[in-house]
């Protein structure tokens, strides 16, 4: 664990069970997010992103690994340490508000000019 991290994703994994058998939704994943950080979590579509942010949030228990919230294990909902995930948003209420969200993130990384303003 990293001293002074508030948020530390530590090997965390999920698999759901399918007819065709199990699916690793997350496999392994850690991170680190420290006081006044900004992290993205950018992928395809069923890649777990939405599942790392449940785990977070203490919706979606994960099968192995551990999440800590300033330096407290977090097991379920927790709405004390729910406060420090203000901000956390999945791509549809983003995409929503700017746009279509492939396009503002190949603007990011500078494949189209963007456009603010009004009929963006």
């Amino acid at each position: 664990m990293i001293a002074g991290a508030p948020i530390v994703v530590d090997g965390v994994s999920k698999r759901y069970e399918t007819p065709s058998g199990p699916v690793a939704a997350v496999d392994r994943v850690s991170l680190t997010v420290r006081p006044g950080e900004f992290i993205s979590l950018l992928g395809p579509s069923g890649c777990g992103k939405s599942t790392v942010l449940g785990m977070v949030g203490g919706l979606v228990r994960p099968d192995t690994g551990r999440i800590l919230i300033d330096a407290e294990p977090i097991s379920g909902p927790n709405p004390k340490k729910c406060r420090r995930l203000r901000g956390c948003t999945g791509s549809s209420e983003v995409a929503r508000a700017y746009g279509h969200l492939e396009r503002n993130i190949d603007a990011r990384i500078g494949k189209h000019p963007v456009t603010i303003g009004p009929g963006a």
